[in-house]
């Protein structure tokens, strides 16, 4: 079934793209971070692969049941609400000293994200007529590929000026007041979806105004009979 189309959509497709970003940013940072992060807690290659690896533990094997719970929840507080999980994981990776914390934070991390694409998708087919979802799913998909080809060199710079622990933590503050954002899209989309249930409602009153005009038409150019049967 088509969904209808709402003037808020492209908002929430700006946000969507904005959550992809962040989800990327927070996901992708250790990849900068890594050695030296080895070298500063003296964690050993081998080590440091569980570390890396962490992260895909949760993510991957709660893929199916992260995405039941988007069908059980409403979407966008969902949204908010691991969003602020996943931030605080990757914001706590900036006071981390040990090989354990490390790979807790990281299948926290998995963990606060495997529910993230499902719900991308759920919001697309929510907002986004039928013709439109595939253009909506390509734009913000496209925002992952970009943090890829833009955020080395920022993280590298953060790196330099704040060290490995503030990159982390600049990181996470960064992504819990987008979060606001996304709260703050939840209130646009409950006005939209008014707005849009407004419209149809005026539409149909419109209609139902024009067929009782043209019927009071008829009622006076009509003969008496026709009035009497009234």
């Amino acid at each position: 079934m088509s969904s209808p189309r709402t003037r808020k959509r492209f908002i929430v497709l700006a946000v969507l793209f904005g959550c992809v970003w962040i989800n990327y940013m927070n996901r992708t940072n250790i990849s900068i971070a890594g050695t030296t992060m080895r070298d500063d807690l003296g964690i050993d290659p081998l080590k440091m692969g569980l570390i890396f690896s962490a992260f895909s533990w949760t993510y991957g094997w709660l893929q199916i049941p992260a995405g039941a719970l988007v069908d059980v929840f409403r979407t966008r507080r969902f949204y908010a609400v691991i969003m602020f999980f996943w931030s605080a994981m990757t914001a706590l990776t900036g006071f981390a000293n040990s090989l354990v914390s490390l790979i807790g934070l990281r299948l926290g991390l998995g963990l606060f994200q495997a529910p993230s694409y499902p719900a991308h998708n759920k919001m697309v087919t929510r907002w986004f007529p039928t013709n439109e979802r595939a253009s909506a799913i390509a734009v913000y998909t496209s925002a992952q590929f970009l943090v890829l080809a833009f955020m080395p060199i920022i993280f590298v710079w953060m790196m330099n000026a704040v060290t490995w622990r503030g990159l982390f933590i600049i990181t996470g503050i960064v992504s819990i007041k987008y979060d606001y954002i996304v709260i703050t899209c939840t209130c646009f989309s409950v006005v939209a979806e008014l707005l849009n249930q407004n419209d149809d409602i005026i539409a149909a009153v419109s209609i139902y105004e024009t067929e009782m005009r043209a019927f009071i038409c008829w009622i006076k150019v009509g003969n008496g009979d026709g009035v009497r049967a009234i």
